[in-house]
């Protein structure tokens, strides 16, 4: 024994089923679209992370100014080391006396030498400005000078 549906009322059935679901769709549509408006979203440019960014291109500033304070530091330290040894005296030998150039990266510094004898020590020195002498240097002096700027000597 098989029922029998009329075509018609089957129609209207369907019909009327695929309302509540259209209906029931746009309804989750609507719900869904008002979660999303409500949900907090991230801001454009996040504060923290344009305050942390600001925070490393002061620290990046900062330790430029340290490198530069650094090479300005080192431009005026010691670079350019050159020494003679020689016999000042000729009734004394073993090379005891020197001359030491000590000059900075713009050759700027200072000749020190020392004399030894039998009778004592003097000591002597000469400044250099820019590789040149401010007062006349011996020849061990120039010497010195020479050896530091690795130059050949006069």
């Amino acid at each position: 024994m098989a029922v029998r549906i009329d075509p018609i009322v089957l129609s209207i059935a369907l019909v009327a089923l695929a309302t509540v679901l259209a209906v029931t769709a746009l309804f989750l549509v609507v719900l869904l679209r008002r979660q999303l408006r409500l949900a907090p979203r991230p801001a454009p440019d996040d504060r923290g992370t344009a305050d942390r960014l600001m925070a490393v291109e002061r620290r990046l500033a900062d330790l430029a100014d340290q490198v530069r304070e650094v090479r300005d530091a080192l431009d005026r330290t010691v670079q350019h080391v050159g020494m003679v040894r020689y016999d000042a005296f000729q009734d004394l030998g073993g090379q005891m006396s020197f001359s030491l150039a000590l000059l900075d990266r713009r050759r700027t510094g200072v000749v020190v030498s020392v004399l030894n004898g039998r009778d004592g020590s003097r000591g002597y020195a000469k400044a250099v400005v820019g590789g040149r002498p401010t007062l006349p240097l011996s020849e061990e002096e120039a010497e010195a000078v020479a050896r530091a700027l690795g130059t050949p000597s006069v």
